[in-house]
């Protein structure tokens, strides 16, 4: 079983490694042109080469399997390696504490005592049996997905004898061959991978025959593989990234041009021009609690409240701002004297 495991690893290893050789010679060949070299002849000694074939065609393999699914497959196939991942975790501890507390168990039982027994040479057993419980956890949970997307042995004896379907194929084979294809080795990467590629499509690795004729007549390969980008998973980088929650997307404000065209082609009396120079111009926030369907402050009862009362106390204020102080007669008597000063008549003769 161990064996059969490793073949596995090797055989998706191996794909890998087309990807990756695809990708790393990127920089090999644009110092050789700036040189002068011809690059194209330099470099067709290793396409040639019995390695880099097989490598090359199992990468066309997974090409073709994986342009083949559709959402839903990559989503099933995403959660059957993320219940390989559980299980290879459960079944590598269960080993481990079977392996180490052994022992233990048995001196207690013994002796109703645990002393004696060889801690450092326990653990290292414990390691060899986790790795060898994640093994047969693994193994057993990715048979028992592959019996339960084939449970009549249609699509193995199909694929063993290599009998051409000429119909369209069920989601059930596309992800029982996707599976048989890639085996049950590094399951985190591929439950990672194809969750991704399920949310955003345009993440899917790209075409082997295509980056191969691109390496051959010299050109420089821009992109890089999904397996060996910087932020594969897209947390923060990237221009598709999912727009979080009470954030306004980057980028998305019409352009004055696609906005004068819809309006050319649905509104030939301009009304929805006069509508939109009537609306009131919404703040920062009030764009973001619109787009999330919340209540705006102009249509929200509360801040109505507040602005009426901020309204009516303004107004108050200048109602006592502007009554004037009712005059007495001292008031009188005392502008009246000012003013005779002001004349001078307030002069002793």
């Amino acid at each position: 079983m161990i064996l059969v495991s490793l073949k596995f690893t090797a055989k998706i290893r191996q794909m890998n490694n087309s990807y990756s050789f695809l990708y790393s010679r990127e920089g090999r060949m644009s110092s050789s042109s700036e040189s002068g070299i011809n690059v194209t002849a330099q470099n067709k000694a290793p396409f040639n080469q019995g390695w880099f074939q097989d490598a090359y065609k199992s990468a066309v393999e997974f090409y073709e399997k994986d342009s083949a699914l559709d959402s839903r497959d990559r989503l099933e196939i995403s959660k059957a390696y993320v219940s390989l991942v559980r299980a290879q975790m459960w079944g590598g501890w269960l080993g481990f504490a079977t392996i180490f507390g052994s022992p233990f168990a048995y001196r207690y039982y013994k002796t109703s005592s645990i002393r004696g027994v060889k801690v450092p040479r326990n653990f290292v057993l414990g390691l060899i049996g986790l790795v060898i419980g994640q093994r047969i956890a693994g193994d057993r949970t990715y048979k028992s997905r592959l019996r339960e997307l084939d449970p009549n042995g249609e699509f193995h004896s199909a694929g063993a004898y290599g009998d051409a379907q000429s119909g369209a194929k069920s989601g059930q084979q596309r992800q029982y061959e996707m599976l048989k294809l890639l085996g049950p080795g590094m399951a985190p990467r591929w439950a990672t991978y194809f969750y991704s590629t399920y949310t955003n499509p345009e993440r899917r690795l790209p075409d082997p025959k295509r980056k191969l004729k691109e390496m051959e007549d010299g050109k420089l390969i821009k992109g890089s593989p999904f397996l060996n980008q910087r932020d594969p998973l897209g947390l923060y980088s990237g221009p598709r990234f999912d727009k979080k929650e009470g954030v306004p997307q980057v980028g998305n404000t019409p352009q004055p041009s696609s906005m004068s065209c819809k309006d050319q082609d649905g509104d030939i009396f301009g009304e929805a021009d006069q509508e939109s120079s009537s609306r009131p111009a919404l703040s920062s926030w009030d764009r973001i609690r619109q787009e999330n369907n919340v209540e705006t402050s102009s249509s929200s009862p509360t801040w109505s409240k507040i602005a009426a009362q901020k309204s009516a106390g303004h107004d108050k204020a200048e109602h006592f701002s502007d009554d004037r102080i009712p005059e007495d007669d001292s008031q009188r008597e005392f502008d009246e004297l000012l003013e005779r000063e002001r004349r001078g008549e307030d002069e002793i003769h």
